[in-house]
Parts: structure tokens; C-alpha cells; sequence
């Protein structure tokens, strides 16, 4: 193993603007080694690996790979020097295969003509390696959000990167499919590869990371390595406070039915992926739905939007809305918060004033008249509500960082009083402060009457929040545990094999 690091980072400085994102970091990532890089939303991450892989050129500071410096603001260089970033935020082209997906830019042939043999070999080894549920023929618009982040790290592993740059990769995935992740990064660490990992999980580091830095206003303020850290030490580093709350449970609930689905079924592609499912909630309370990705948790959260077609009957409060379109449906007071924001939540060009009124124009205007004065009033006070930091209310959606487009998306769905609400994965890659916000927002809901129907990869956030837990297998529901029931052990035997006994 080379002596020299394989990332070294120094003086890192980048401005926009105004805003400093990142100021003279220092960062040092040892070949073979797991680093871990944590840090609030908008605390420089992102722009930090985005400098290291090329695509933003810091004003000051410089970077070297394995000892050789890179030329600042280059992805090729950075490619060629054998660093790979797999994004946030995918980059896959959805009407293609998975093996075409990771062929794609490096496909294998001679005389311009691709090897497809080869190239559906070289895919079908990589998902073995990794273990992953998927088929090389898949399309990737028929894969769960999970299993669409699996191909992107696959296609970038698939390119001999011997430094791999993760930001949140393990965000959309199930318990088993990060062990699963965590288990092949370890066979490849064993083979001399490095890994960066950015994350808001800090069990992620804890349980695999051999060093951590963390960032905070754009500043290093923290690193530490295995044996000498704990939880509360990241955790004060990270949001430089020692309060921040996550159990919010909603301890009252009301009595009286908000919500009776009976029945529902869907069928898309010719996949059912809900079978007969039928839920009850009352006033007052929060439901979570667990499950392995794929097994129905999307489809659910989509169907009682009003998006996607079914079978059965929806009735809220005493309307029946089960004919009613999404539109109706927002209208009879349903509040959607989408799984993946880029394709559902928001309008990356548009402003944040834009996004914030987005489906609600009529509640600020009449007739073909939007009053702009009222929608930024109101922007303006959602903003400062959710605390997002950002370069003010006509900045575009993508100059903000992940966590805080989350915020914004679920400012605007609360902000209708909703009765009830549907929310797939609402904290996924927030930080532990944001995801605390949030959880207490959707709290707020239950507290003032509403219902919320609730989404998480995360099984220790759906005990901290919620009355009762629903769990899915194979579209069908395989059991429903209450508060004083909740068991991690049985919620996991549902999950894996549909039963609580096994």
C-alpha cells in the first residue's frame, strides 16, 4: 500500500458570492482507509467532494491524489486519477437497462461496435459481488429508489476507481441492503481502494468509518478516529449543541376515524405491488409503514396521493375520495411529501418564492391573479419556520443544498393545515438537526388533529415517532404492531419473511 494519502487536501477554499462555503479546510484520507465526513446541511460538504472530484474549482487550496497534485476545477484529471463520486442525486438514464446504465461511457468493444456480451458480463459480476436484488435487464424507471442508488454506486465501481467518494449512499436504503453495501466497500478497502463516505448516519460511521472529520460552517472543527469517539462527541461536533431531541412522540391521539382504505390494490407493468391492503387512522395519530424496498411502502404512500391508479376504496374523514385525482385530493386536505424530490417535490431552476407556491396557487390569488406580495410574505415566513439557509427567497432551488430543498418541500405541503398527511422517507439525508425539525413538525400535525402515514428506512425513527407501525411484504401486510408492542426483532421477521414467527 502507498505511503502517501490518497486524498490530501489543503487550505480548501471556495466563496459564492457572498457565501463561503468552504475555508481552509485540511483533509487527509489514507489509502485503504473508510473516512467518514460529516456535517449539518450546508456545513461545505458537498462542495468539498464536488472540489476533489473536479467539478467545482476552489479560489484557494490544493489537492493531491496518491501524492500527484490535481489541476484544480478538472473532472477528467480527477477521473484519471482514479477518483469516482457517486452523487446524492442520481444520474441515470431511466428508459435504459441496469447493464446499460453501468456500460454507459465505457462500453466495452473494438471498431466502435459494443461488446454487449462483455458488457452485460461485467455488470451481472458486479451485482454478484455485491449482492444485490437486481436483474441486469431491469429498467431503471421499474426500480425502487434503493435499488437505483445500488446502480449508481455500481457504475462508478465498475470504472476502477481507486478512490470512491459516496455522499449519502446508504440515505435510500433498507437495514440489509447497507449491510450489504458496507460488506462489498469492505472487500474493496481490503483491495486498496479508499473511500470517502459523506453521511448524516452516524451509526454508518461508528459501526465502519476508520476516521471522521466534521465540518461546520464550511469550517473543519472536529476529527477523530475508531477507539476514540462516541455518538454524543459527533453529535455536539455536528450541530455544536448538546440538546438535540430525538424522541418527539405524539403521546395523545384522538378517537375519531380520519382515514379508512379498504381493499387497495394496484397493478403496474403488470407488477401488483399492493394486494388488498387495508389501513385505518385515527385522528391524532402517526403510522408508520416499514418494509424492505420494494415491498409496497412507495406504491402506498403514491396511491393514497391520488397518483398512482387502484383498486378499492379511500375515505377521509366522511368524504369517499376514492375517485378523486391528486389535485382533488390535495384539496380534500391531502399533503404529499414525495420520496425522491428532484422528480416530484420540486423545480430546480425555479426560485424558492417559485417552488414554495407551487400547487397552492390558488391559495394566494384570484382567479388568474397571483398576489407576489402575499407569496413572499408567506415564503418568508415558511423559511424562517423550517430554518432554511440559503441565499435569500429568488435563489434557485439548486443553489440550496439537499437538506435544505427538503425543508422547503415540506414547508409548502404543511403549510395547508393538512388533515392528513403521506410522507415517503421525509428526513432521507438531512442532518441529524434538519431530521429533528422535521420529525417535530410532522408531530405538530398529529397534535393539532391531523393523521400522518409516515415512510422510513430508518425502523429506530419510526419507533421514536409513531403511535403504530404497519409493516408491508410482498404488497400484502404482514402484520401491525402498537406502541407498547414495538419490538425490533418482529418488525424484522415481517420485513424478511412476511410473518412475525418464523
Amino acid at each position: 500500500m502507498s505511503s502517501e494519502p490518497a486524498i490530501k487536501v489543503q487550505n480548501l477554499t471556495k466563496r459564492f458570492g457572498a457565501t463561503v462555503a468552504n475555508e481552509g479546510i485540511d483533509l487527509t484520507v489514507g489509502a485503504g482507509e473508510l473516512h467518514g465526513l460529516l456535517g449539518e446541511n450546508g456545513a461545505g460538504k458537498s462542495t468539498a467532494i464536488r472540489a476533489i472530484a473536479g467539478s467545482v474549482a476552489p479560489d484557494e487550496g490544493t489537492i493531491a491524489i496518491h501524492g500527484r497534485s490535481l489541476p484544480l476545477g478538472s473532472p477528467v484529471a480527477a477521473i484519471r486519477a482514479g477518483v469516482g463520486l457517486v452523487a446524492q442525486h442520481f444520474a441515470l438514464v431511466e428508459t435504459l437497462t441496469v447493464w446499460e446504465n453501468i456500460a454507459l461511457g465505457v462500453e466495452p468493444g473494438r471498431w466502435g461496435l459494443l461488446d454487449r456480451s462483455r458488457a452485460r458480463r461485467h455488470a451481472g459480476s458486479l451485482i454478484d459481488q455485491i449482492g444485490a436484488d437486481l436483474r441486469i435487464d431491469d429498467r431503471i424507471e421499474d426500480l425502487t429508489v434503493g435499488n437505483r442508488q445500488i446502480v449508481e454506486i455500481l457504475k462508478i465501481l465498475g470504472r476502477d476507481s481507486r478512490v470512491l467518494i459516496l455522499d449519502e449512499p446508504t440515505s435510500t436504503l433498507s437495514p440489509v441492503e447497507s449491510e450489504r453495501l458496507f460488506a462489498f466497500l469492505r472487500r474493496i478497502l481490503d483491495g486498496g481502494t479508499t473511500v470517502l463516505l459523506v453521511t448524516h448516519r452516524i451509526q454508518d460511521i461508528l459501526d465502519y468509518a476508520d476516521r471522521a472529520t466534521v465540518l461546520r460552517q464550511g469550517r473543519v472543527v472536529h476529527r477523530s478516529q475508531r477507539g476514540t469517539w462516541n455518538e454524543n462527541e459527533l453529535v455536539d461536533a455536528i450541530v455544536g449543541e448538546t440538546n438535540v431531541e430525538r424522541n418527539v412522540f405524539a403521546s395523545t391521539s384522538g378517537s375519531r376515524l380520519q382515514l379508512r382504505a379498504a381493499g387497495l390494490s394496484t397493478n403496474q407493468a403488470g407488477i401488483r405491488n399492493l394486494d388488498r391492503v387495508s389501513l385505518e387512522v385515527d385522528e391524532g395519530t402517526l403510522v408508520g409503514v416499514a418494509g424492505v424496498a420494494g415491498n409496497g411502502q412507495e406504491t402506498l404512500i403514491r396511491t393514497l396521493a391520488g397518483l398512482v391508479p387502484h383498486e378499492g376504496r379511500i375515505v377521509l374523514a366522511d368524504t369517499d375520495i376514492t375517485d378523486h385525482t391528486a389535485g382533488q385530493r390535495r384539496r380534500d386536505g391531502v399533503a404529499y411529501i414525495p420520496e425522491d424530490r428532484h422528480a416530484e417535490g420540486m423545480v430546480a431552476p425555479f426560485s424558492v418564492v417559485d417552488n414554495v407556491v407551487l400547487g397552492n396557487h390558488t391559495r394566494y390569488g384570484h382567479r388568474f391573479l397571483l398576489d407576489r406580495n402575499r407569496v413572499r410574505r408567506r415564503s418568508a415566513e415558511l423559511i424562517q419556520g423550517y430554518n432554511v439557509r440559503g441565499s435569500g427567497l429568488d435563489a434557485p432551488m439548486a443553489a440550496l443544498s439537499g437538506g435544505n430543498q427538503q425543508k422547503v418541500v415540506v414547508a409548502r405541503a404543511l403549510s395547508s393545515q393538512p388533515r392528513l398527511v403521506v410522507a415517503a422517507q421525509p428526513t432521507r439525508g438531512l442532518d441529524i438537526g434538519a431530521a429533528a425539525e422535521v420529525r417535530r413538525k410532522l408531530v405538530e400535525v398529529a397534535q393539532r388533529g391531523g393523521s400522518v402515514i409516515v415512510t422510513s428506512a430508518d425502523l429506530d425513527e419510526l419507533f421514536d415517532l409513531c403511535h403504530r407501525i404497519v409493516v408491508l411484504y410482498a404488497g400484502r401486510v404482514a402484520g401491525q404492531l402498537g406502541r407498547n408492542a414495538f419490538d425490533t426483532g418482529k418488525v424484522a421477521r415481517m420485513m424478511t419473511v412476511g410473518r412475525d414467527s418464523l
